[in-house]
Formats: structure tokens, C-alpha cells, sequence
């Protein structure tokens, strides 16, 4: 072969190589191509449920996926600000594919701003109410306790409670809604009720060093502000020997004598399962839905009720000690 053949065949392979890859770059090239999926993960705030929320989810995913799953976890530390901002942030994240909100404040800035890629939610206690029927991209679980049950729980706990106080955070829709169901049931007793709203962790010594000597018992729904303050709520009603009854099981550790909720780890291992259907097109949001959990278990203090146990009944039926 001569070499001007040579140098023919040379600028013919070179020439064909650097159209096959113009036609790479601008018709099969692209960028995205090889990046990690991303599940964003948006926690409404730091205590103990909505980290177990968060540990269920977590642990059940990676688990599947391994590594060929990035999680980005963000946290709103309760400011309606942050919540917005991270949402905005991770709706221009090309690389998430399906985010993770635990409790309604996270649910709510990611629900306004995604309207196609999946959000699954946990720790939101009636997002009915939420206005999110409609929007087929959202499904999860409740943290709802059967208030009923969980009313005559506590008056089988205290037996000669006439006086109940409710203390929540007046500015949480999903709070007032809960608070709204305990009145109706607690007035149908013909128990008197004393509601304690307080609007930050703050308010919390004062709202209820002036209602407790007129209660019998306190008890409190599933309430990020309320979780946040448990212990010094405990230790307040420790001191004057007031039972107090939180709807987060966690709480017993911060001193409550009772509580009668939901596990949050186990809510956000079905978070996960939801996900792992999803992203592997098994199911899709629109088809999941809303779920309850299970119904709450009663779990008692035994070191605090050993304290004030002439003015508690324990039902081995229905309670159990914290272990």
C-alpha cells in the first residue's frame, strides 16, 4: 500500500470518527446519563418520632438499592422560610426522582412546588385536610390515632379524672383538628377541658403552670412543638404528680407517664416499601393513596407511675410497661 493511500484511508477513518461523535454529542449524548438517582428527604424538624420516621425509611430503601440510591436530606428546623426555600432547591434537582416528607410542614412546601415526581409523606396527621386529594403525585401514611380509644384509654389510666387538660400548638392545622375531636369526646364524658395552646416551645412553662393545678391529667396529640418540649412538660407534671399522656411513644423516655401512638419507625419503613414500588413501577402514588397505621398501643412509665400509682389504674389488657 503506497502512502497517499495510506494517508487517504488515515483521513477517511478520522473523519468518519469525528461525525460519529458530533452525532454522539447532539443526538444520543446525554448528560444525566450515568448520574445517581437522588431520593430528597425533607424532615419538618429534630426530635425522636420524626427521626424514627426518617431511620424506617432510610434503612428500608438502602437496603434494596444500596448504593444506586443518593439520599439528600434536608431539615426546616419548623421555619416556613427553609421549608420553601429547600423546596425550591430540590425542584430543580434534575437527579431526585422521588422525595421523602416527613410531617405537613415538609409535605406542604414540596406539594405546592412538585405537582409530577412522586412525594411520599409520613408523620402527617390528617392530610385530608391538607387539600391533596387531587394531586396524583402524592400518597403516604397518617400518624391518626383512633382519639376515641385513646380517650377512653386515658380514663381508664386515670379513673377519677373530671378535669383533662389538652396542651398543643395553636398554629398546627392538623393539632386543632385532633384537639377539636378529644373536646368532643371528653365533653361527651362530661369531663371538663381546659385547652393550653401555646405558639412556641417559649410560651410552654407559663401556659401550663396556669392550667395545672386545675387538671387532672394532661394528654397531647401527635405535635411537633409539643414532642420538642416534652420534657420539660413531663417534668413539670412530675412535679406537681400530674399524669401527662403524649400520642408518641418515644416521648416515654422524656418522662411522660403514658403515651398512646403510633410507631414512627415502622411508618417509615412503609414509607419505604411505598417507595421501592414506585421507583421500581410497581405501583404508583395515585394507586397507594392515603394509609392509616395500625392502632396505637398504650405504654406505660413504670418508674413514673410507681410515683403516683394511687390515682392510676393499669389494665394488663389493654397497657403495657415500657420495657
Amino acid at each position: 500500500m503506497n502512502i497517499s493511500k495510506q494517508k487517504n484511508i488515515i483521513i477517511s477513518a478520522s473523519v468518519f470518527s469525528l461525525l460519529f461523535l458530533l452525532f454522539y454529542y447532539f443526538f444520543l449524548y446525554n448528560p444525566n446519563t450515568g448520574s445517581i438517582p437522588t431520593i430528597a428527604i425533607v424532615k419538618t424538624a429534630t426530635h425522636p418520632a420524626l427521626d424514627q420516621a426518617l431511620a424506617g425509611f432510610y434503612d428500608v430503601v438502602k437496603e434494596r438499592f444500596g448504593d444506586e440510591i443518593i439520599f439528600k436530606i434536608k431539615n426546616t428546623d419548623g421555619s416556613v422560610t427553609a421549608a420553601q426555600t429547600i423546596a425550591d432547591s430540590l425542584y430543580q434537582d434534575t437527579d431526585v426522582v422521588l422525595f421523602y416528607a416527613i410531617a405537613t410542614l415538609a409535605l406542604c412546601a414540596l406539594a405546592q412546588k412538585e405537582k409530577e415526581r412522586p412525594i411520599i409523606f409520613s408523620a402527617v396527621t390528617n392530610p385530608s385536610i391538607l387539600s391533596l386529594e387531587n394531586q396524583k403525585n402524592i400518597c403516604g401514611i397518617s400518624d391518626l390515632v383512633d382519639v376515641s380509644k385513646q380517650i377512653k384509654h386515658v380514663l381508664t389510666f386515670v379513673p377519677g379524672a373530671t378535669s383533662v387538660g389538652i396542651i398543643f400548638n395553636g398554629a398546627e392545622i392538623n393539632s386543632l383538628y385532633v384537639v377539636k375531636q378529644m373536646e368532643e369526646e371528653l365533653e361527651k364524658r362530661n369531663i371538663r377541658v381546659h385547652k393550653i395552646s401555646v405558639m412556641s416551645a417559649i410560651e410552654v412553662p407559663a401556659a401550663l403552670e396556669q392550667n395545672i393545678n386545675n387538671i387532672d391529667v394532661l394528654i397531647a396529640p401527635a405535635d411537633n412543638l409539643v414532642a420538642i418540649a416534652a420534657s420539660l412538660i413531663a417534668q413539670m407534671c412530675n412535679n406537681h404528680k400530674i399524669p401527662c399522656v403524649f400520642a408518641d411513644n418515644l416521648l416515654l423516655q422524656y418522662g411522660a407517664t403514658a403515651t398512646c401512638g403510633v410507631d414512627y419507625y415502622e411508618a417509615g419503613k412503609i414509607a419505604g416499601t411505598m417507595a421501592i414500588s414506585i421507583l421500581e413501577q410497581v405501583n404508583t402514588p395515585n394507586i397507594i393513596g392515603f394509609m392509616d397505621q395500625k392502632e396505637a398501643v398504650f405504654k406505660v412509665n413504670k418508674e413514673i407511675y410507681e410515683t403516683m400509682k394511687e390515682k392510676l389504674y393499669f389494665d394488663p389488657a389493654t397497657m403495657k410497661f415500657n420495657e
